[in-house]
């Protein structure tokens, strides 16, 4: 029974780091995610939102001191923060180099799980076709109900200008029901390289209902602010003066786009005013 009671506990306390984590506010995420840990070391879920924790405060050499706590063989999100952290300090790439070794893993869903990770790491360094083959074997045996890996694959087909592709693989995974948070994201980005302003904007609501965390607010932010420019080139002031309208409403919009969206709105309700 103690077993169960503290199991469910550690859970707990993860799932509150998780939240705060989200919501960008490590400091808050940081104790719950260190006692989760401190009670079921073993487990490197409860490690990982630690270590997302402590590099969100920038405290890059405290997450590379707990290397040694990884389990030969250990890939996933840890390693992958760890891989982050050499990153932001110039060190040699060791956590990087664990990850290609693991891609030649004889379990499928360990090589999947390390090209996910690597896609997402070297997604800047890569050639579109090498980050496409990444993708491809992340795509492979993901975990149950989950979205990410084949997200992460439409996210190469993008990358490589095959918005077919793409749009046909977010089509199957809509059919599959397994549309959640990274579903949606990628559906938003599909939309906005397709110039399809309307769509990009529901898409990017349907993430904030998965998620109301920052990350989802500023991208909304953003689509509403390109969708309402569209509207205005278009000549539907109505249309243009909502979405700019929007824009402000939101606290987390990026100053600079709230600042130009009032900028714009105050413009054309000045334009469509009767005498002006």
């Amino acid at each position: 029974m103690r077993s169960d009671s503290l199991r469910a506990s550690c859970y707990m306390l993860w799932r509150l780091a998780w939240a705060w984590n989200l919501l960008e506010e490590p400091d808050s995420a940081l104790g719950p995610a260190l006692r989760a840990w401190s009670e079921r070391p073993q487990s490197e879920l409860y490690l990982g939102e630690y270590l997302r924790a402590l590099y969100r405060l920038g405290r890059f050499r405290e997450i590379l001191d707990l290397e040694p706590l990884l389990r030969d063989g250990s890939g996933g999100y840890c390693r992958y923060v760890m891989a982050r952290a050499e990153r932001e300090l110039g060190l040699p790439r060791v956590s990087t180099q664990a990850l290609l070794q693991l891609l030649a893993s004889d379990r499928d869903s360990v090589a999947a799980d390390a090209a996910l990770w690597l896609s997402i790491l070297l997604e800047t360094e890569l050639e579109p076709d090498s980050l496409l083959a990444l993708a491809l074997l992340a795509a492979g045996p993901g975990p149950p109900g989950s979205d990410m890996p084949s997200t992460r694959l439409a996210d190469a087909y993008m990358e490589m200008g095959m918005l077919g592709e793409a749009s046909a693989l977010l089509s199957a995974i809509r059919l599959s029901g397994c549309c959640g948070y990274h579903y949606w994201v990628c559906a938003s980005e599909l939309a906005r390289r397709e110039l399809d302003h309307e769509r990009r904007i529901w898409a990017c609501r349907r993430a904030v209902e998965c998620r109301r965390v920052p990350a989802t607010l500023r991208s909304l932010a953003w689509a509403l602010y390109s969708g309402g420019r569209a509207a205005l080139r278009d000549g539907d002031l109505a249309l243009a003066l909502s979405r700019l309208r929007e824009v402000s409403s939101i606290p987390e919009a990026p100053d600079d786009i709230a600042l130009e969206a009032d900028s714009l709105a105050a413009l054309v309700e000045a334009f469509a005013s009767p005498g002006s």
